[in-house]
């Protein structure tokens, strides 16, 4: 097990960013793990504590107010390669249909529109293994959609204890969920919505989950939290 001290983490940014609908800590933490050749899942089980079949990592919350602007990209693709009958369709939850450009010939074009939010940090949440966590994340320099073009480049992580929050990565001080919990696992009410909690998230199946109230955190309500001892990476 963890050892299991209550965090509160911030990305500085220095550039908009483009997170998927519930983009968490955890899967952040799987994605090192990943990507430095070990096994992401067993590194989550060393770095957070479990709260039923989730583990202590909150969804990423931008500070305060934030600007929303649209982006959008044109990726080349090649007909019967790329483009074929799974893949002329929305991907994931876009509710944007994307257009083919069919007077290529043999390549043609998709277009992708996101929603970039320009905001001064990405705040989560966890509770686990300080050493782990801040190792795992020691090497971040972006994070998000379209990282080779410049988005969610992170300057700074500042890593926070909070001690005596005993529910962080799960739930706010004020009691509301700060990640998807299935809806089993949840006492009370919440706001509801469909996620998977599984790894790797594209395959695991959405099922019903408690899930925040908001995608932004007022930054004056965390002055309030007993942070006793901080590191900064970057």
């Amino acid at each position: 097990m963890p050892r299991e001290t209550p965090l509160a983490i911030r990305f500085a940014l220095g550039s908009p960013v483009i997170l998927t609908e519930g983009a968490s800590l955890d899967a952040v933490v799987a994605y090192q793990g990943f990507a430095a050749g070990g096994d992401g899942l067993e590194l989550l089980d060393c770095a957070f504590a479990k709260y039923g079949r989730v583990h202590c990592a909150s969804w990423l919350f931008y500070e305060d107010q934030h600007i929303a602007t649209k982006a959008q990209f044109v990726r080349m693709q090649r007909v019967g390669a790329a483009l074929n009958e799974n893949t002329l369709g929305p991907s994931g939850k876009s509710k944007y249909p994307f257009r083919i450009d069919n007077k290529r010939n043999e390549a043609q074009n998709k277009l992708n529109r996101y929603e970039a939010i320009s905001s001064s940090a990405l705040w989560a949440f966890a509770r686990g293994d300080v050493d782990v966590i801040t190792s795992a994340l020691s090497d971040i320099t972006s994070l998000g959609k379209q990282r080779p073009y410049g988005y969610g480049r992170v300057t700074k992580i500042e890593i926070h204890t909070a001690n005596d929050w005993d529910d962080a990565g799960i739930k706010f001080p004020d009691g509301t969920p700060s990640r998807a919990i299935p809806i089993e696992d949840w006492e009370g009410e919440a706001k509801k919505g469909a996620y998977s909690i599984g790894f790797p998230r594209w395959v695991a199946l959405p099922e019903v989950c408690a899930i925040p109230d908001n995608k932004s955190v007022d930054t004056c309500n965390l002055t309030g939290l007993p942070i006793e001892k901080s590191w900064v990476l970057g």
